[in-house]
């Protein structure tokens, strides 16, 4: 049988989702623990990978089981992972379901404040506003949805097959009152380090530091930019993935 996990996790303290050697991952964690609650070694698998210090507001894993557990599998893990870790729901999909390649899209989030806040350090990115022109994030968010081909804004273009990814959702919102910011990107795919690059190039765009027509040649025409930073990773929420109909 093959159960979904529905999770949410604090990424502060791990080096992303996936198992790696020597460091603790959000991945490694999950699985210990699923280990300990049936009492066998039992491997999961993410919708995706997240990096360092990133979180996610919504992520699923899934994980085979030959027998439907007779025990609250939500309960018995929250109890046994760290804090910073959540069960959502756990529930069981047809076998031939998978959790990364059956998703139809994902969202992510970026959350910026403008007012250094030690409470909001970990959580959210603190950029100062002062310096940067709310009118042209709208414009680079607005120029991203016309694009088709991301292969200017992907960490390892040469591993993947393609770089076409349909984004459907690309916005800024501003809680002013709060001096606070978000941008909203949702898409069938992402490429690595694809979202951190593009609010780190809006950015710069934002701040002045390239032009318009640098931005929209290197998202048109793939050209590489003088300037090619990637915003930090504690504002990065995986924040929704969607699946057809189970």
């Amino acid at each position: 049988m093959r159960f979904f996990l529905e999770l949410k996790y604090k990424g502060t303290r791990y080096r992303g989702w996936q198992r790696q050697l020597k460091v603790r991952s959000v991945q490694e964690t999950l699985e210990n623990a699923l280990s300990q609650i049936f009492k066998y070694s039992i491997r999961c698998h993410g919708c995706g990978r997240t990096d360092a210090g990133v979180h996610a507001s919504q992520f699923f894993a899934h994980f085979y089981q030959e027998e439907a557990p007779e025990f609250n599998v939500v309960e018995r893990l929250n109890y046994t992972l760290p804090p910073d870790i959540r069960i959502v729901q756990c529930f069981r999909v047809p076998n031939n379901f998978n959790v990364q390649k059956s998703a139809l899209s994902r969202t992510y989030i970026y959350k910026i404040h403008t007012q250094e806040d030690p409470f909001l350090r970990e959580i959210s990115t603190y950029y100062n506003f002062d310096q940067i022109d709310f009118d042209l994030l709208e414009y680079g968010a607005a120029c991203i949805l016309r694009a088709s081909d991301f292969k200017a804004l992907c960490k390892k273009p040469e591993l993947v097959k393609t770089t076409i990814c349909h984004v459907t959702v690309s916005e800024w919102h501003a809680f002013e009152k709060r001096g606070q910011f978000e941008y909203v990107v949702q898409s069938n795919r992402f490429l690595q380090g694809m979202v951190r690059l593009l609010v780190g190039t809006m950015l710069e765009m934002a701040a002045g530091r390239i032009t318009t027509e640098d931005f929209e040649r290197h998202l048109y025409e793939q050209l590489p930019l003088p300037i090619y930073q990637a915003a930090y990773p504690q504002g990065l929420y995986l924040a929704g993935v969607s699946y057809p109909e189970f």
